[in-house]
């Protein structure tokens, strides 16, 4: 299935240094398995009865609801500027794995440590992994090419409050507009 185009935005000044500085680490190491000082993460712990199937489809409603978190990051145009490429709708990267309580950290620290391929998005993840208990540990992994050390708790509040509701997204406030300041060019 083609994806369809939702948005091309140019890069916040932030944006702009910190693919530079992920492209730059990539090309110096030409590992894109070794870590990006530039992922951000949380982990939460789980206890009790959860349908993951829920939790999946607030993921998918989360990327829908945020078209950021869907941007890849390419090069376009003669001058090599980088743009975010917005589709209009993406497959969630979610992994669902079932494990001891000894495999847990190792699994966690597997999905933290690989890197995103910013010109193929999303550059967020999501680990669910299941223990016996039932135990359940949600992993959220992201670029801060698309979310920032502020904004990962007001999406996880989101994300919870849209699982409480069981995925009714009316139980969320309006989505906050993406508001990016270009100057221009000549």
């Amino acid at each position: 299935m083609t994806a369809t185009l939702e948005d091309v935005l140019a890069l916040s000044p932030l944006q702009q240094g910190l693919y530079s500085l992920t492209t730059l680490s990539d090309s110096e190491d030409g590992d894109l398995g070794s870590a990006d000082p530039y992922l951000i993460a949380m982990a939460a712990d789980v206890t009790g009865d959860l349908d993951a199937g829920l939790l999946r489809d607030c993921a998918a409603a989360m990327f829908e609801r945020h078209p950021n978190l869907r941007a890849s990051f390419v090069r376009a145009g003669s001058k090599s500027r980088v743009v975010q490429v917005i589709p209009t709708r993406v497959d969630v990267p979610w992994r669902h794995v079932t494990a001891s309580a000894d495999e847990v950290q190792a699994l966690e620290a597997d999905a933290r440590r690989r890197r995103f391929d910013l010109g193929n998005g999303p550059a967020m993840r999501f680990l669910l992994v299941e223990m016996p208990g039932p135990r359940w540990r949600l992993v959220i992994v992201a670029h801060h090419i698309v979310i920032d050390g502020w904004s990962l708790p007001l999406f996880v509040g989101e994300l919870i409050t849209l699982y409480r509701s069981g995925g009714d997204t009316s139980a969320l406030p309006a989505p906050p507009r993406l508001l990016i300041f270009i100057s221009p060019t000549p």
